[in-house]
């Protein structure tokens, strides 16, 4: 192997210096020096200016560079095969490759003899490094084994991962919480219209059965035509409910959540329970008089801050389109908030 080695060194420094700097001090008439752009005549190396490996514009002999390749530290005419790999259990030293070279071409022919799997794994073996934690070695048919038992499926300190009985890592992933980032499974369109599931996240395909059910708001189901927990901030966009009344009738409890009722004649709407939180505006269609009563127990404040007495109503100018509009802020109260038109206490 030695041979070729030098066989390779020689080529290399020759082609070097062939298409080095010139030789001072060409032939007159003759060829030039030769130098990096130009062929010509080139100054043969001695042994030390070989084994020196700085001359430029000179070219090395098979002498040369034997001494140079004797010069370089390691690999010199005292290391002989078996000093190294395979003759000590040191860390490996650079006439060590030769030495497995060697184990390769054991006739140094150039050609591959053997390869020695044995040299293999003793020398890739976990155990001979230096104090190595959680790594893996290689067996005679160069596969990873655990050497000693330190690839595991179930998740260990300084244990190497390998795949389980589905050939998947997700055991050694940690379930994603709200400190910590890790793995999280889909939720189903169910869970996700129930709303209780805290370890599984959504997609827009459950977003949009959620929509389709939306269920409780505020916590609590909201009752016909209100809500009864939580507060508004900002613009509500919904349509306005009317109420028609054509005769005289009381005004029923689920529309005195914001309904405009409109009464067509000389009626008396009578208003159910007071309840905070309802309101309501009663508007003529007509030039008619109408009045609005409340239950026995409930009273009036008027626009003007009047109070009235329990059970008393409200009653317009009968001008068209006069209207009122009422709330319930506490128990057995409604209070006027706005009117158009003149309303009197009815009595």
């Amino acid at each position: 192997m030695k041979k070729y080695l030098s066989l390779i060194f020689f080529l290399l420094f020759t082609c070097s210096l062939v298409y080095g700097q010139p030789i001072s001090g060409g032939m007159i008439g003759g060829p030039p020096n030769a130098t990096e752009t130009t062929k010509g005549v080139v100054e043969l190396a001695t042994t030390v200016e070989a084994a020196a490996g700085t001359d430029t514009v000179r070219a090395v002999t098979p002498a040369g560079l034997a001494a140079g390749v004797a010069a370089i530290p390691g690999i010199g005419a005292s290391e002989t095969y078996g000093s190294g790999w395979n003759g000590d259990t040191s860390a490996p030293e650079k006439d060590d490759v030769y030495d497995y070279l060697h184990q390769i071409d054991t006739n140094d022919d150039g050609d591959v003899d053997t390869i020695d799997s044995t040299l293999w794994a003793t020398k890739l073996n976990a155990a001979e490094k230096a104090a190595a934690s959680g790594v893996a070695s290689l067996n005679g048919s160069s596969l990873v084994v655990q050497n000693p038992a330190n690839a595991t499926a179930t998740p260990t300190a300084s244990k190497i991962p390998i795949a389980d009985g589905s050939g998947k890592l997700t055991g050694w992933v940690d379930a994603a919480t709200e400190s910590v980032a890790g793995k999280v499974e889909l939720a189903t369109d169910a869970e996700t219209v129930t709303g209780t599931a805290t370890d599984k996240v959504t997609t827009p395909a459950n977003l949009t059965a959620k929509m389709a059910a939306p269920g409780a708001i505020g916590g609590t189901t909201a009752a016909a035509g209100k809500f009864t927990t939580g507060n508004f901030s900002g613009q509500v966009d919904a349509p306005v409910t009317t109420t028609s009344h054509r005769a005289t009738e009381v005004a029923t409890a689920a529309t005195m959540y914001g309904n405009v009722h409109k009464i067509t004649g000389a009626y008396v709407v009578t208003l159910p329970a007071a309840v905070v939180g309802m309101s309501g505006t009663f508007r003529a269609s007509t030039a008619a008089a109408f009045s609005v009563d409340c239950n026995g127990s409930d009273h009036f404040e008027m626009f003007d801050g009047t109070v009235m007495s329990a059970g008393e109503k409200l009653t317009s100018s009968g001008t068209k389109n006069e209207f009122v509009t009422i709330y319930c802020e506490s128990a057995n109260t409604w209070i006027v908030i706005g009117q158009n038109g003149a309303f009197t206490n009815g009595g």
